[in-house]
Formats: structure tokens, sequence, C-alpha cells
């Protein structure tokens, strides 16, 4: 109330901008005047804010008025109205104006378009993502263009962001190291980064082609394997609103569909209940298909969005879904593939250096013409090469989709790693076609396959009794091993791969009858007096049953799989 600047800026401006208005004082206050009319209520400082939401802006403008030696606090009203009188009465009461003819509200809106022209609109953004026409993107509370980073003012962020002052090439040998390193496998790591990274370019593609990344990534592990640390401090670099399996399914809907860049986590899958896997599936289709939309409640009104980022779940077990739900989504295992806790505290104490490679990876996109085009024309010609491969032939169609945005993504980051002299020679795209093979090898919904690599991964464990003779003197097996043939204790060991299977989230697809009659049909079990069973006895006359199956014909069926997801 006692600082005088903004009647001394006013009056600059009056004698600077007019010839006949003039700010001037005598013993009832201030008044502004024409030589004719005085006016006692004015405004004294105007300013604008534009609100900027992907294409849409609002632009309000902040008015602090002086009426008879009182100072208003700020109203706030849509810039369009800034010059309706009406609004004046409605904001400050009709007393505040009660002198005012034509005359008078001339003198206050020249005040009020005098002070317009001389305050910047202050912009502030209500979203991150790119902008239609893909020369810039907010990312943070950085506006990233082409030869500029700037800071911004953006409401949904509420942390302050800061870049790192490293070089560039420190900064990308450090998240390449990094990343390569952070889980026990170099390969998974890479896989975590490149999906990330794909969340940046999708908004793109998805505008430019209508094509996509169409996958869900789900990092997997018991409690204490840090999987929601790890997923934070790879993928909520900007501290963005996340959800978990405790919000609505409308709630998590809504929450991929604001966040319009970068990776959505999914909190917390703990247990196979009817609803978890229900929302668990309706992400995986929403995830994995383009064209699907979630209607979002605006107002009255419900309009349709398209999720232009990418989701991570985290979760204690594999969900139990439909079939084909599994090729649209990516598993890593951090059972098998432990973070490395070092490595991890290294990302979490250098966010900045995280953000700070986001943004160069985006400036190195800005910069390359037409990129959404020639990126999507990559992933086609990745996809193609991979069909034409007689290794990976029969997985499911979705993998090959898969496998081109990765690996089109793979090559754009070893690309940018080489702008500033980094190379990454890890063969990641032949680790990657193993990896979604196996992961559809496990997945593939042939009971002789579920059953073989159930096998193979109880026997791995110690978990089947395989002895190595024909003639025994006990019961307490699974599994007799004669050079070329395998007996089976059919109950016994189906028995265990059904729950070997139902505890990684799959029913097994078939009785264990109608499992004896496809390996007959495939030429894998041994026929005796035209039975699919025989009866055998211990040497002590004990009885037990099962079947006989052509051993090196069972452990290579299907060709390819070898023992890891």
């Amino acid at each position: 109330m006692t600082d005088i600047t903004p009647f001394e800026n006013l009056k600059r401006l009056l004698e600077e901008k007019t010839e006949n208005l003039k700010l001037e004082s005598d013993a009832e206050g201030y008044f502004v005047t024409d030589g004719i009319q005085k006016i006692r209520t004015f405004p004294l400082i105007c300013y604008e804010e534009r609100l900027l939401h992907g294409n849409e802006s609002v632009c309000y403008t902040y008015i602090v008025l002086y009426s008879k030696g009182k100072i208003f606090e700020p109203e706030k009203m849509v810039s369009s109205t800034a010059l309706d009188f009406k609004k004046y009465n409605q904001c400050y009461g009709v007393g505040v104006f009660s002198n005012f003819g034509e005359e008078e509200i001339d003198i206050f809106f020249n005040v009020i378009k005098i002070l317009l022209v001389e305050s910047e609109p202050d912009e502030i953004y209500k979203y991150m993502g790119w902008s239609t026409c893909a020369n810039y993107c907010i990312c943070g509370c950085f506006k990233v263009e082409k030869d500029q980073i700037t800071k911004i003012r953006n409401d949904i962020i509420k942390t302050d962001i800061v870049l790192s002052l490293k070089k560039p090439e420190e900064i990308c040998a450090f998240m390449n190291f990094a990343m390569s390193n952070v889980l026990s496998d170099g390969f998974c790591g890479r896989l975590i980064q490149v999906y990330s990274m794909c969340s940046y370019i999708k908004p793109l593609t998805l505008k430019a082609t209508n094509k996509a990344m169409q996958a869900l990534l789900s990092l997997v592990g018991k409690t204490g394997m840090h999987k929601t640390s790890l997923a934070n401090a790879c993928f909520n670099l900007f501290d963005v609103a996340n959800c978990s399996f405790e919000d609505s399914e409308a709630s998590i809907r809504q929450t991929l569909q604001r966040n319009k860049i970068g990776v959505t986590i999914i909190d917390d899958f703990k247990c196979h209940t009817k609803e978890n896997e229900k929302t668990y599936e309706h992400i995986t289709r929403l995830m994995g298909d383009v064209g699907t939309t979630g209607k979002r409640v605006n107002g009255k009104n419900k309009s349709e969005e398209i999720i232009e980022g990418l989701a991570v779940i985290t979760g204690e077990i594999r969900p139990r879904l439909q079939q084909s739900s599994y090729a649209r989504i990516l598993f890593v295992d951090l059972e098998s593939n432990p973070v490395d806790l070092d490595i991890l505290s290294e990302l979490q104490r250098n966010k900045g250096d995280y953000i700070t490679f986001v943004v160069l990876l985006i400036q190195y996109v800005i910069k390359q013409p037409d990129f959404a085009t020639s990126f999507v024309c990559k992933t086609e010609k990745f996809r193609n090469e991979l069909l034409a491969e007689e290794k990976y032939k029969g997985m499911h169609s979705r993998y090959y989709d898969m496998y081109g945005w990765l690996a089109a993504m793979w090559e754009c980051y070893s690309s940018f790693l080489n702008s500033y002299n980094i190379k990454d020679d890890y063969d990641f795209k032949t680790a990657l076609k193993d990896y979604i093979f196996a992961q559809n090898s496990r997945y593939d919904n042939d009971p002789v396959k579920l059953f073989l690599i159930g096998y193979k991964e109880l026997l791995a464990s110690n978990e089947i009794i395989l002895l190595k003779t024909m003639s025994v003197d006990t019961v307490e097996f699974d599994v007799l091993d004669d050079d070329d043939r395998l007996f089976i204790q059919s109950r016994k060991l189906f028995k265990k791969i059904y729950e070997f299977w139902k505890n990684n989230g799959i029913d097994f697809p078939c009785s264990e009858r109608a499992l004896r009659n496809v390996l007959t049909e495939q030429n894998l079990l041994v026929m005796k007096n035209g039975k699919t069973t025989e009866e055998r006895k211990t040497k002590s006359n004990r009885s037990f049953s099962g079947f006989t199956l052509r051993k090196y014909l069972f452990l290579n069926f299907g060709g390819q799989y070898n023992g890891e997801f």
C-alpha cells in the first residue's frame, strides 16, 4: 500500500505514450486526467497470462485497480473481456464506478490499453508434449527447440527441474553406462532405456503417420526387488502424476490420456484377483492398440483422446490374461535380472543428467528432416527383415511390430551417441530377437510347447525327479530317462507343470488326456498296444502308469527355445 513505484511507472507511461493523459495527485489522492475530465478510479497495473495446453490457449488479464486511496487485489478476467465495462462492475461493484460517464470510461480504457501494450503476456504451460508442427517440445520446465532450450513456467510440474551443467558427451556416456549396467543383464537395462526413448517419439509418429509403438513394459519381481525405485528413476523424470492398481480404471485411463509424452507408471500389481486382472487386461488393450481411445469426462461432455505416451506396470507376479494380450507386453523379470543398487543410486542422484539426456535426444530428433516418416519406414524395414528370418518364424504378428519399433529406436539411439563420439557395440538387435522369441515361446498356446518349457524349467530348478534308468525299485520319481526314451509318470508331472504355469499367470490349455492326444498327433508319444498309456511295475512289484516320449524329438520340439524368457 505504501509502495509508490506502480504510480511512478504509470506516470512515466502516460507521459511517454500520450499527449493528453496525465497522472496527478491532490489532497484526495491520485487521479488520471485528460485536462478536462478526472477519474479517481483507474487501473494501476495490468498484466496478461497465456495458458497453453497443446494446441489450445486462453489469455487472462490481471488488473490491479486504484480507487480513491485504496489499491484492490488483482482481478482475473478473460482477456477478450478486458474492455467490457460490465465486467468491472461485476468484479468491483457498481459503487466504485458511480461517477463514470462515457468520457470517464474512455479514459479508463485508454489507460488499460497502454498498460497492456507494455506488458508481454506471461506464457504458462499446462502440459508436456510436442507442438503441432513438431518444431518444439515442452519437456518439464523447458521448451526444447532446434537451437535453444528455454526455461518456462509449467503448471503441471510441481518441483523445480534443473538441467545438468556437464558436457553433453559426458552426460550421454554416463547414461549409456548406467542403463547398460543397472540390471545384471546388459540387454534388459538397454531395453528399458530404448523403451523410455520410444515414449518421446510416439507422439510424433502418431500425429504424422497414425502409426506408433503399441506395447506395454512390465517390471516383475518380488517385494524388495526395487521395481518402483527403478521405474521412478528411469521413467518419472518430471514427477508427473502416476497410478496404482488401487486407483479406479477410469482414473488410470485419464492419467494416461493426460500424460502426453513419456512413460506413465502404473504401480503395484500384487495378486490374481478378477478385478485386478480385468484392469490389467484393459490397460494392455488400451496401450497395445494405437486406435483405441478412452473416454475422458470434460464437464458434461465425453471426449475421446488417443493415448500419446507409453506405460510401465510394476508387479510382484505376472498377470493371467487372454493369450493374445501377452504379445502386447514385454516382461522384464527382476528376480532373474536383479538391480545393481549402486548404479540405481547413481541414477537417482544424477536425475538432472537423465533429464538433460532426454532434452538432448529431443533436440537431436527435431534437427532430423522429416523424422517421423523416416522413422516409421525403418520400423517397417526391420519388421520385414525379422519376418523373413527362418529362425524366428511362427511368432505372434505383434512381436514382429514390437521388434521393428525397438530396433529402429536402437538405431536412432546409436546415431545419437555417435554424434557425441560415443559407441555402443552391443548387438542389441540380435539379443532383442532372441528375447522376443523366447517370450513368444513362453506364451505360445500350443500345449506341447508349454509342456516342454515347463519341463525344462522345472528340471533346471531340480523340481523334477529324473532317474537315468528304465528299471526302478521306487515309484518316487517323475521321469525315467533311458537313452532315446523318456517315460513320464503322467499325472505327477502334469500336475507340477500345471502349477508352474499357474504360478506364472497362465492356465494350461488342456487336460492331461488331451495333451497325450496332441503328443500322439505330433508323433512324439510312443503307443503301446494301441494305447497312449502303459502300466509298469517296480522291482518290488509296485505298479505305476504313464506314457513314453521320443526323447530327442520332444526336447527339440518347436526348434528354437533357448531356455530364457
